[in-house]
């Protein structure tokens, strides 16, 4: 992701991935805490009390109309659950590939954040883990 904020980890710690499909599930239960419904991004608060701010794409001159949210402040949300989705052949119109910055913006609330190591995933696979407490 070029976004230089992103980069630095102004934010928080976290990963960048390539979106494939255009559809942004949750990655974990929760609650919405924060929508950009101009923007695609999104802050959910897991039910461990992790915050992870989902953005993609930083491209100011890309029209709101490609992305449509599925979610609203406060829903509850499951695992699974698509948030929102852009339509992806617009996007590329404006950008070649879409980035997607998943950013735990409480990350100096764990020990440490690993980010798993591949090359493709799929939903539901492993992206983040957080280390709560040092063991012994």
């Amino acid at each position: 992701m070029s976004d230089q904020a992103f980069v630095d980890g102004d934010h928080g710690e976290g990963i960048c991935i390539s979106l494939s499909d255009g559809k942004i599930k949750a990655p974990f239960d929760g609650r919405v805490i924060g929508i950009e419904p101009d923007r695609p991004a999104v802050r959910l608060l897991g039910s461990g009390g992790i915050k992870l701010l989902i953005k993609a794409g930083i491209e100011d001159n890309v029209p709101s109309n490609i992305f449509k949210m599925h979610i609203r402040k406060d829903q509850k949300i499951r695992k699974g659950d698509l948030l929102f989705e852009i339509d992806l052949k617009e996007y590329r119109k404006y950008a070649k590939d879409i980035d997607v910055a998943l950013i735990i913006l409480n990350s100096e609330d764990y020990l440490g954040i690993l980010p798993a190591v591949s090359d493709k995933t799929d939903y539901g696979d492993l992206l983040i883990t957080t280390i709560v407490s040092e063991s012994i």
